[in-house]
């Protein structure tokens, strides 16, 4: 049930919240952090896969800007098919960052540009649809995800992350015709570490919890497995590119990825 589901992801997230309180202190540093700060970066990829569920089969070029105070921050990030054949994302999130957790709010937006079937509602082909929030739309504008991140510390160098759909998850409901948000959800446990050659290596292994969880999956299923390496390529002596490689398995849709990245 939506209430047995609600009381696993508190439960969820108050563990990872009171782990890091715990591990934390043996490796909090006195380094002090700028207050303000501003960081851009770019890639093109081959195609996007979004924790098991590919979103762009295509190139793309996906712009990445994060303003930071102290341990606030704003986050801007989207993808676009080279082509411009295919729908776009643009993602906004607030976030938190004590310690090694991260608090994340994330209002993932898929503009609607050309002459739709919503061009009529929306009085004009010219409009986006940027503030347009309607449970009816089932997600075609916009959808929401609350996330819990626990980012690793020396003694306990895993990663691990729960999110929750609050918004653009929506189904009808099989007995009242009813438009319902599903409230889906996702456990991520990562690793990473860095060869002596520079290159880095991660880990990620995410999955649906519970019977509900049908953005991702039905029921309790592994929806990704993914081996990524990231390599940087020396161009000058102030000028560096990184190549990306992500080898993705969805073992519950019986997909393979194998994503090229170029970063600068």
């Amino acid at each position: 049930t939506l209430r047995t589901m609600k009381k696993h992801c508190l439960a969820l997230c108050a563990f990872l919240l009171l782990l890091p309180g715990i591990l934390w202190a043996q490796d909090e540093t006195s380094e002090k952090k700028s207050p303000f700060a501003v960081n851009f970066s770019a890639k093109i990829k081959s195609r996007h896969v979004w924790n098991g569920w590919l979103s762009c089969n295509a190139w793309n070029f996906q712009p990445d800007l994060t303003l930071s105070y102290y341990g606030a921050f704003f986050n801007a990030w989207a993808y676009t098919a080279l082509d411009h054949t295919l729908p776009n994302e643009i993602d906004l999130t607030l976030g938190y960052d004590f310690g090694p957790v991260t608090l994340m709010y994330i209002d993932m937006f898929y503009p609607k540009e050309g002459p739709k079937k919503v061009a009529k509602e929306l009085k004009t082909a010219g409009y986006m649809g940027l503030f347009r929030y309607k449970k009816e739309d089932m997600g075609d504008f916009h959808q929401q995800m609350a996330m819990v991140k626990f980012n690793g510390v020396e003694s306990f160098p895993l990663q691990l992350m729960a999110g929750v759909f609050t918004f653009g998850d929506a189904t009808p409901d099989e007995e009242s015709g009813e438009i319902k948000e599903r409230y889906s959800t996702l456990i991520d446990l990562g690793y990473s570490h860095t060869l002596h050659t520079g290159q880095k290596l991660s880990y990620n292994l995410s999955a649906t919890p519970f019977k509900g969880s049908g953005f991702f999956a039905d029921g309790f299923n592994v929806v990704n497995v993914r081996f990524g390496v990231s390599q940087p390529v020396k161009i000058t002596d102030s000028f560096s590119l990184k190549l990306d490689g992500d080898l993705i398995v969805n073992p519950y849709r019986e997909n393979l990825y194998f994503v090229l990245g170029i970063g600068f």
